[in-house]
């Protein structure tokens, strides 16, 4: 009941400032925002009330993305697609690629004299806010300076619902040469949301088990990991398997498609791998997003679902 009456209320005033206005497409253009304040309004409601009384099974949703080198503002453009797409698809967390709204060669393109601490970050203020309009969790792969001339860390930032910074991952094995950028982190990071216990690794991170054995050792339920990892010679085949074994938590890894200068990443797959096996994994030559619904009380996949993503304009 609570709930309609906010959808009423909203949609109470909307009519209210149609009836003034001057042309139908100006009533169209209000009637269809008061619409959307509405839907989102419940849907904020009903996603408090979810992580009030817990629920066994969450819904991720992976963006499989092509982000291009050093072209943030169109990067940043395709990610916030992406995440209204998975947030009209019911996703609780949405993860992203590595470095995805720089890509991953994106120094080579437009250097690193740009880059701004993280309080003057504008992309990353962007991604906040769309989080609290959305009211989702996200895992937002990014870089960040963590102060004035000081040092940039390629970073999985985990944003809250409500637009709130819950944790930053600084990735440990930084590639030389590709992220000579790039300070290299300490030691993998935990994250606790509504009670399940996350595991974050970027990429690489995931190469050497000590990282892995830490996160065990904390006890996490899940694992998070970005990624821009091609296939091939020096490919992930194998590796994600090996770490799900011994850390016995299923592993969401995120990667991404397209070129990236030097790295062909049209076969990449993103994957869901859990006691040594991949239990799914998608791959395109176009971007994509991909829902999981697991359900962490008997460590099984419910459901899955995959939707083509259009570039935008």
């Amino acid at each position: 009941m609570a709930l309609r009456m906010v959808f009423l209320a909203i949609m109470a005033f909307g009519l209210a400032t149609c009836a003034a206005a001057d042309s139908p497409a100006s009533f169209n253009e209000t009637y269809n925002e008061a619409h959307n304040e509405a839907h989102n309004e419940i849907r904020k409601k009903e996603n408090q009330a979810k992580r009030a009384y817990g629920s066994e099974v969450i819904r991720v949703a992976m963006l499989h993305l092509n982000p291009r080198p050093g072209q943030l503002d169109d990067n940043l453009a395709n990610l916030e697609h992406g995440l209204r797409q998975a947030a009209a698809m019911g996703a609780d967390w949405v993860t992203t690629p590595e470095l995805a709204i720089t890509g991953y060669h994106f120094s080579d393109q437009i250097g690193t004299g740009w880059i701004q601490p993280v309080s003057q970050d504008r992309y990353l203020k962007h991604m906040q806010q769309l989080s609290d309009e959305l009211d989702i969790t996200l895992f937002l792969s990014h870089l960040e300076q963590v102060a004035t001339s000081g040092p940039v860390y390629n970073t999985l930032f985990v944003i809250s619902p409500d637009g709130q910074l819950l944790a930053r991952h600084h990735k440990i094995n930084t590639i030389p040469g590709s992220e000579d950028w790039s300070a290299a982190g300490s030691q993998p990071t935990r994250v606790t949301l509504n009670g399940v216990r996350v595991g974050l690794l970027i990429c690489a991170d995931a190469w050497p088990a000590q990282h892995t054995d830490v996160l065990k050792q904390q006890g996490v339920d899940v694992i998070v990991s970005s990624a821009n990892w091609a296939p091939g010679l020096y490919g992930p085949e194998g590796v994600w398997e090996a770490r799900s074994l011994a850390s016995d938590v299923p592993w969401f890894v995120n990667n991404r498609t397209g070129i990236d200068t030097t790295l062909d990443l049209r076969n990449a797959n993103s994957v869901l791998v859990y006691q040594g096996e991949r239990l799914q994994q998608a791959a395109s030559t176009t971007p994509f997003v991909w829902l999981l619904d697991w359900n962490l009380t008997t460590s099984t996949l419910q459901g899955s679902e995959r939707l083509a993503l259009e570039a935008t304009d």
